[in-house]
């Protein structure tokens, strides 16, 4: 089996690609510095010759309209490039976008590709409820 693992080098795709690289063959793709709206077709083609596509990719603090694009748009962009090539993806969400309260950009954002993505049958939404950034103290002493 082949997975591709879209947002690698986050918490989430990096624990997968450690997970999945000793059993199937995985191909990494990391989208940070590079303009997304507009990626070529050569790397949307490399992306969809696996039999899984996992998207990861996200912003937890989304300043540009490339970072909202990612999380609002991109895995909408992905379902579309899938009719195309008939391929599963599993897209990472958050539990977050649950929680009426939560009012933070990221939530905001995340929840808009959900709504976008409700009624595709083409994908598979896991909503984490966790994140989780290196380098933040969350409990203090």
């Amino acid at each position: 089996m082949k997975i591709s693992i879209i947002g690698y080098t986050g918490f989430i795709g990096e624990y997968l690609y450690n997970i999945f690289n000793d059993r199937y063959s995985v191909k990494t793709f990391s989208l940070r510095n590079k303009n997304i709206k507009n990626l070529s077709e050569e790397i949307i083609f490399d992306i969809f010759s696996s039999d899984y596509v996992i998207n990861c990719a996200a912003s937890l603090n989304p300043k540009t309209k490339n970072d909202i694009y990612l999380n609002t748009d991109f895995p909408v962009d992905l379902v579309n490039y899938n009719k195309k090539f008939q391929k599963n993806i599993i897209h990472f969400s958050t539990i977050n976008v649950l929680i009426k309260e939560r009012l933070d950009l990221y939530t905001k954002t995340k929840e808009k590709s959900d709504i976008k993505l409700r009624d595709k049958n083409e994908i598979f939404i896991i909503r984490l409820p966790l994140v989780f950034q290196r380098g933040e103290k969350i409990y203090k002493k």
